[in-house]
């Protein structure tokens, strides 16, 4: 029997990524590598975190997938990780395991999981960690324009801290309601950061400016009736 060549391309096309919009830069195009790669770009945590990048569990799991990267991530700086059953005899954060204690599912009130945790919930269900320090920076607040956050990941993606952003994306282009994902690199000369986007079925990684990224974030949480940050 033959194989069906063209019903397999039919279900590759189908099964592809969304589009990114003019605004966000491809990791993979020859652009995005390249501003990665250049030796001004700030690039620690990219370093420790791609190779932790997981896809979220389900539509609503965008912080906890978040949260396994960055977790794991603090392992290259010591940071202690639970032995979980699909792992034994390994230590390993999963998307469960950062959300199993009753300090962390006491923080994400009224949802499963942390699933759809604002972001108030979520640094507070991360601080639940031994060792772990986070803080909820919200737009117009700790945040106060696109420059403070210019200045932010500039400060911490050189210094051995990691941010997880916390956005809309309508107002970049792109096909999210409220949505977490790591910010994992910076490129100064053109004010630009890097998203592990978690939603790996729908994009891949990408560059975005600071100053769109900060239109995604300034947008308001209407369950926490606060505007969203990092």
């Amino acid at each position: 029997m033959r194989f069906p060549w063209a019903l397999l391309v039919a279900a590759l096309r189908t099964t592809a990524a969304l589009p990114l919009p003019p605004a966000l830069l491809a990791l993979n195009s020859t652009e995005g590598r390249r501003l990665l790669a250049d030796p001004t770009a700030l690039t620690s945590s990219y370093e420790q975190s791609i190779i932790h990048f997981v896809s979220q569990a389900d539509q609503g799991s965008c912080f906890r997938a978040s949260a396994t990267i960055v977790l794991n991530a603090l392992g290259a700086q010591g940071l202690q990780a639970p032995v979980d059953k699909p792992y034994q005899p390994y230590a390993y954060w999963t998307q469960d395991t950062v959300v199993s204690s009753d300090c962390a599912r006491s923080n994400c009130t009224h949802f499963s999981l942390c699933r759809g945790a604002t972001l108030g919930m979520a640094a507070s269900a991360l601080a639940c960690t031994d060792a772990v320090e986070a803080s909820a920076l919200h737009a117009r607040d700790k945040l106060r324009s696109a420059t403070d956050l210019s200045a932010l990941l500039r400060r911490t993606l050189s210094s051995g801290e990691h941010v997880i952003a916390n956005f809309v994306g309508k107002p970049m282009g792109i096909e999210h309601g409220g949505h977490y994902s790591p910010c994992v690199a910076y490129h100064p000369g053109r004010d630009m950061v890097l998203v592990l986007d978690v939603s790996r079925y729908k994009y891949p990684p990408w560059w975005v400016s600071v100053s769109t990224l900060w239109a995604g974030l300034d947008t308001v949480d209407f369950t926490a009736m606060q505007r969203r940050g990092v």
